[in-house]
This record gives structure tokens, C-alpha cells and sequence, in this order.
């Protein structure tokens, strides 16, 4: 029981972080990106399910595949101070 409540508070503790640190996240266009694509101080990160990634044609040169359980190779690569942008389908 014990057990039970106190993942239920970490739960509730995650989704209350998560919502206050939504407030910092800024949207980018595809246009603005278009015009990013070759900033240096720019990551950009695609983060979509392995079908989504797997059966599309399309892809954003240079960005980096980012799935979970590749976390480690991924974030060691990238620059520590530039601005990720994180796109999906």
C-alpha cells in the first residue's frame, strides 16, 4: 500500500513539474526552421516512434534520430549549449 501511494505522489509530483516547465517551451514554425537548418547553435532532434521514422520518406538532413533507448549516444553528441528542436508526425 505504502508502495502504491507513494508512486502515486511521484506521479502526481512529475505532472504538476511537467506542466509548470511547459510554460518555457517555445513552438518554431517550419518555416522558421527552414531558415535554422543550417545554424550551428541549432540540434535538431527527431524524435518520432520507430514506424513513423522507419516509413517516412522524409527526413531532415542532419538531424539526430532520438529514441529512449538510445538516450546516451544521442545526448553525448550534441553540443551542450545549443537549442534543440524536437520534431514529430
Amino acid at each position: 500500500m505504502k508502495k502504491t501511494l507513494g508512486l502515486l505522489f511521484a506521479c502526481l509530483l512529475f505532472s504538476a513539474t511537467s506542466l509548470i516547465a511547459a510554460d518555457d517551451v517555445q513552438f518554431m514554425s517550419a518555416e522558421e526552421l527552414k531558415g535554422n537548418l543550417n545554424a550551428e547553435n541549432i540540434s535538431i532532434l527527431d524524435v518520432r516512434s520507430e514506424r513513423g521514422w522507419s516509413s517516412s520518406e522524409v527526413k531532415i538532413p542532419g538531424a539526430v534520430r532520438a529514441t529512449w533507448d538510445n538516450f546516451d549516444e544521442w545526448s553525448a553528441s550534441l553540443p551542450k549549449d545549443n537549442k534543440l528542436v524536437l520534431y514529430c508526425s
